[in-house]
């Protein structure tokens, strides 16, 4: 990012199967990106706390809850956050992750 957009504000965001691979609890603390992100800026106050999988119709783990997707900003504040569920109508899983969602402005301007 520091190439492509130097100086410029930042919001990343997507599965980055945090904990995926630090058995044997799969816990996100234990991975080094988020220190490195924040030694380059980042907050991740962009997420809004809580698990973001759920099992689906196709789950190999249905017993594996997991906080795997992550918003990153640089450069922005936050001003709202959440997770929005992935049941559909009928309260069946449409997908295995929830949406993670944020709203942000430039960290020195207004709303």
């Amino acid at each position: 990012m520091d190439d492509f957009a130097p100086g410029m504000p930042v919001l990343i965001g997507g599965d980055l199967n945090t904990g995926n691979h630090l058995p044997p609890d799969f816990d996100w603390r234990e991975e080094g990106l988020f220190d490195l992100a924040r030694g380059r800026g980042y907050s991740w106050d962009f997420t809004a706390p809580g698990t973001t999988t759920r099992p689906s119709l196709i789950t190999p783990h249905p017993d594996r809850v997991m906080k795997l997707d992550w918003l990153a900003g640089r450069g922005l504040r936050c001003l709202d956050r959440g997770i929005l569920s992935s049941l559909g109508a009928d309260k069946k899983p449409l997908s295995d992750h929830d949406c993670v969602w944020c709203a942000a402005a430039l960290a020195g301007g207004g709303v």
